[in-house]
């Protein structure tokens, strides 16, 4: 399955690095300097207990339309970037937080210590 994540950043960061190990083709879509590290370095998940899962074989791209059509695509950016994305994001059904309208003060499910970063391979 194509998969798209844009925003590589900690959400989207998991969610490309998990769907690429469960051997799905993933590509992220990201811009400047996050854009540049996941060209060069990939992407590593750095858990608590601190050991790291690595994904160096993403296809990583500047725009949706670089990436061509895609089976699946996953908005993973903050809520006042998606309205400049809609004009060039791709239709489906949009959610966020697991909800289609989330109130900006409604309750947040606690959030896993886990990050993602582009690092260099060792």
């Amino acid at each position: 399955m194509k998969i798209a994540v844009v925003g590589a950043g900690a959400i989207g960061g998991i969610l490309a690095v998990r769907l690429a190990k469960s051997g799905q083709e993933v590509t992220a879509i990201d811009q400047g300097a996050q854009l540049a590290a996941i060209r060069s370095k990939g992407l590593t998940l750095i858990h608590p207990d601190g050991t790291e899962e690595a994904e160096y074989g993403l296809h990583a791209v500047g725009t949706c339309a670089e990436a061509g059509p895609q089976d699946m695509v996953f908005l993973s950016v903050k809520a006042y970037q998606v309205e400049a994305l809609a004009p060039i994001a791709p239709r489906g059904r949009p959610a966020q937080g697991g909800r289609s309208n989330p109130e900006p003060d409604a309750p947040r499910a606690p959030v896993a210590p886990v990050r993602s970063e582009a690092r260099s391979r060792s």
